[in-house]
């Protein structure tokens, strides 16, 4: 009988997609050739992501803060008139009135688009006599509209949606803005503070800019031609800097509304559109689609625009971000990193995600248009792709974990599904990380925050590559198998042995069944187990053991979680196996 031998595999490496599997099996055995819902974690091994959860259990309105017009408006009546609206409702949209708990849906109705009222046909009749002034407060709309843009600014969260602005603390909306906006198709922040007051002004590519600064809003009427209808917005050197078209129009010192020349004002010209512009340490860094630029110095006096590169763009500008020192963007072959060098004035621009380059292809060619995000926290990058016409459930996205300081050499990927996110956005106040996106169901949604995709099961599956254990050509028989799990609470999954490439008219095993709620099978740190509690460091590990049966020249373990189950973590997993002779 032959001997039986021990294989350990450490869960690091995070997703592969780029090199053949018997490759990868033999040389990254602990990497994934599947890690959806897993993250590569800080602390080693690979993590379950944690859901989300409604940042505010209302959607975010669409019509402004519609209130009812006129005095008659008596129980039993089934049409009332609505003024306030900065858009027309929908036949199919339903609301409640003042403090009624009764749903009404609209049947029909007539828009006034010059008073922004309407007269409106509803479902069921009046239940009670209501004032003028009453509130609408809209519980669905029949037609989805997007939510264009999410900013956290101090302890709450700046929405942008149809025609208005917003903000909340997590219990209902104020609407701030007093003007009547255009649509826009993205709405994207900067956060500054010049004389002692936080604000955050909003620029969406078709109004003038708006800043909010928790009490006053303020639309910049008066800004010339070239900041109106700005797409970007940053904070430079304690000026705003307004990007539109090709140009870069900036504020004079000190002030977000100045724009004269006389008082350091200044407009630039790029020579293409601008596709985005970030703040990189002592520089302004300004994005074509195909080139990249850095604006230095202090004020208009000694402001010099200078190439980075005149062969490399970003494709889009919701996908960059800043991460452990560098700034992290989508070019046309992927998530590429600009960073410092040795060479003083020198810039890198690796592809950092070649290792994962068939899934970042994939993103690219599935995404209508993209968000992203920063997980300080967990040293975490995000991007989401998407597109209108995916479900939830189908919405991809990256993640992307720095293990160094800086560079990409020490990135580690992962890929997220179910999370769907038109806009994105995160930031620290008070010691306390808030992360919050949108798309098109109206909702405010807060990432990392419970154990399910607000309410619905998370899908989390791990795969080892297929590995040979020693010479590809010899068959192996396994009969145990300890995976050392590091869970916060109950659990429930699967795992399964799959060889031989999984080819076509191979026979594979059942799934196994793990559930540490029910004892179905044995692991160290439960004390209702056989083995007792083990501490390894300081640091409690449950190892989980089962009986295997199985034989193959090459062996994948795969995990499935499907749940609302606590995270959990992967950390390692031995497998006992039989080496046979050769034949």
């Amino acid at each position: 009988m032959a001997q039986w031998q021990t294989f350990p595999i450490e869960m690091n490496g995070g997703l592969i997609t780029n090199i053949s599997p018997l490759q990868q099996g033999i040389n990254a055995p602990g990497s994934g050739r599947i890690l959806k819902n897993f993250e590569p974690s800080i602390k080693g091994g690979y993590t379950k992501i944690e859901g989300f959860i409604k940042y505010n259990n209302s959607i975010v309105p669409p019509y402004g803060e519609p209130t009812i017009d006129g005095e008659d408006n008596d129980s039993g009546l089934s049409s009332i008139t609505v003024s306030n609206l900065s858009r027309s409702p929908e036949i199919g949209d339903t609301f409640m009135i003042g403090d009624s708990d009764t749903t009404y849906t609209i049947v029909s109705l007539t828009y006034d688009p010059d008073n922004y009222s309407a007269d409106i046909e509803i479902t069921p009749a009046l239940s009670n006599d209501l004032d003028e002034g009453d509130s609408l407060l809209f519980l669905s709309t029949n037609t989805e509209w997007l939510i264009r843009g999410v900013g956290v600014f101090i302890d709450r969260v700046i929405v942008a949606r149809n025609n208005d602005l917003y903000t909340t603390f997590g219990g209902g909306y104020k609407k701030i803005n007093t003007d009547v906006r255009n649509p826009s198709v993205k709405t994207r922040f900067a956060r500054y503070n010049y004389d002692g007051t936080e604000k955050i002004i909003a620029v969406d590519g078709n109004n003038v800019p708006a800043i909010w600064d928790n009490n006053i809003y303020t639309a910049l009427e008066d800004c010339p031609a070239d900041v109106n209808g700005s797409e970007f917005v940053v904070n430079f050197k304690n000026q705003l800097f307004f990007a539109k078209s090709n140009l870069v129009t900036f504020t004079s010192p000190y002030s977000d509304d100045d724009f004269s020349p006389a008082t350091g004002s200044g407009v630039i010209s790029v020579g293409s559109d601008v596709t985005s512009m970030s703040v990189f340490r002592d520089q302004l860094i300004i994005f074509t689609e195909n080139s990249i630029f850095k604006l230095v110095g202090n004020t208009i006096s000694d402001f010099a625009l200078q190439p980075i590169t005149v062969d490399i763009g970003c494709i889009n500008p919701d996908t960059v971000q800043e991460i452990g020192g560098d700034l992290i963007f989508l070019a046309p072959d992927g998530l590429r990193l600009l960073s410092a060098t040795d060479r003083i004035g020198d810039f890198g621009l690796a592809v950092i995600s070649k290792t994962i380059q068939k899934t970042a292809t994939d993103l690219i060619n599935s995404s209508q248009s993209y968000s992203s995000i920063l997980i300080r926290s967990k040293s975490q990058y995000r991007i989401f792709g998407y597109n209108f016409n995916l479900p939830k459930g189908n919405s991809k996205g990256i993640i992307g974990v720095q293990f160094a300081g800086q560079g990409g050499d020490a990135m580690q990927w992962a890929e997220t599904k179910g999370i769907k996110s038109f806009v994105s956005d995160s930031r620290f106040h008070n010691g306390i990380e808030t992360i919050v996106f949108a798309n098109e169901d109206g909702y405010l949604y807060q990432l990392e925050d419970g154990n399910s995709f607000d309410g619905e099961d998370i899908e989390a599956t791990y795969a080892t590559p297929f590995m040979p254990i020693t010479d590809p050509r010899l068959r192996k028989t396994f009969y145990k198998m300890f995976m050392y799990l590091d869970p916060e609470g109950g659990l429930e999954f699967e795992t399964s042995l799959i060889f031989n490439f999984d080819e076509k008219g191979i026979i594979q095993p059942d799934p196994i069944k793990f559930n540490n709620k029910a004892g179905e099978v044995s692991y160290y740190g439960d004390p209702s187990s056989r083995y007792g509690i083990t501490t390894f460091g300081g640091k409690l590990l449950k190892v989980f053991e089962t009986q295997v049966t199985g034989s193959g020249f090459t062996v994948s373990v795969q995990i499935d979680s499907k749940g609302i189950d606590p995270a959990f973590s992967l950390d390692a997993i031995t497998l006992e196996y039989a080496q046979n002779a050769r034949r």
